[in-house]
């Protein structure tokens, strides 16, 4: 047959038309699940970390059976802590209870005492040299102290032998300017400052970490350890040592120092605020006549008026009997 009739022409054209739709409708959930497919990522990317998870906190009984361990008992810092002393008593950053030191400066061309506190350490002498480096404070200026020593001088280092030789290196500052007198009253002031401790017998000086023969333009010798004596013609006649200029004193009172005086003997006399005489008495050292020796004594005075006064030590002429190698201090008495 070669032509289909016209209803065989229809359905013909129904069935390909319906066989077309289910092919399509198959094609479009084919795509669809590719396109789910390529929007859903199958890992998480690599530059956003991922957010971590919390562990639950049990919140389910205990087991009966389990041993429960005791909390740490809390520390009682005024158990276990050492006791702190008062704030007063305690230098700021030594921790180390502060203490007066002596250094020895001028008045009169010869040598005398003055004291500073320094802060508490085992190292006085490197304390003391320090203080002394420092130059004078504006009150033993009016006292009319002075020094000798230049004011850029610095202490080097130091170092105490077992003979008691103080090692005592300088910076160059030290020979700075003066002439001869200058140059022995500088080093007669850093022998007596180091002296004053019982381990230190005499000063060996270095000059920025060398050995020296001589300082300065005049030359003066230090090639050898010098000592007290080797300043005896810089030494007042009554060196009195404590009390020092500007110190608070009350009954009864110590005085404390060196001399060489005809027989050993000097004259003590005290004057309060209101100009009364307190004390008058004279004392012995323990030798004199060219030999230089030490005197310690304690007196009782009566101090009616409090403030400033003097202490007066000197000796006797044996000639007219007047006041000759006279040394006086300022202090304040007190009751």
């Amino acid at each position: 047959m070669q032509y289909l009739n016209k209803s065989s022409r229809v359905f013909f054209v129904l069935a390909f038309m319906l066989a077309a739709a289910v092919v399509l409708a198959a094609c479009q959930d084919e795509i669809e699940d590719a396109i789910d497919e390529a929007a859903t990522p199958t890992e998480e990317p690599a530059d956003i970390p991922a957010t971590p998870e919390v562990a639950e906190t049990p919140t389910e009984a205990p087991d009966d059976d389990a041993v429960e361990e005791e909390p740490a008992p809390t520390p009682d810092p005024e158990a276990e802590s050492s006791p702190v002393p008062d704030h007063d008593e305690v230098d700021d950053e030594t921790g180390a209870t502060p203490r007066s030191v002596l250094v020895y400066l001028v008045r009169n061309e010869e040598i005398a005492a003055a004291s500073r506190d320094i802060a508490g350490t085992p190292e006085v002498a490197t304390g003391a040299l320090n203080e002394l480096f420092t130059g004078i404070t504006p009150y033993e200026h009016d006292l009319g102290l002075g020094t000798e020593i230049p004011a850029d001088t610095r202490l080097m280092d130091i170092a105490l032998q077992d003979d008691g030789t103080l090692i005592v290196d300088l910076s160059p500052d030290f020979e700075a300017g003066g002439g001869s007198f200058s140059m022995r009253m500088r080093l007669a002031q850093v022998v007596f400052t180091a002296t004053q401790f019982d381990t230190v017998n005499q000063v060996q000086f270095r000059i920025d970490g060398q050995e020296v023969d001589a300082i300065g333009g005049e030359g003066v010798m230090v090639d050898q350890p010098l000592t007290r004596d080797d300043f005896e013609d810089l030494s007042p006649a009554i060196l009195l040592e404590s009390p020092t200029p500007g110190d608070v004193v009350s009954s009864p009172i110590r005085l404390e120092g060196t001399s060489n005086t005809f027989e050993a003997t000097m004259q003590i006399e005290m004057i309060d605020s209101a100009g009364e005489v307190i004390y008058r008495d004279f004392a012995t050292a323990t030798s004199g006549t060219g030999t230089r020796g030490t005197f310690d004594v304690t007196v009782d005075v009566d101090i009616q008026n409090e403030g400033f006064g003097t202490i007066t030590m000197f000796e006797e002429s044996a000639e007219d009997g007047s006041r000759i190698n006279i040394v006086q201090i300022s202090v304040d008495f007190r009751k």
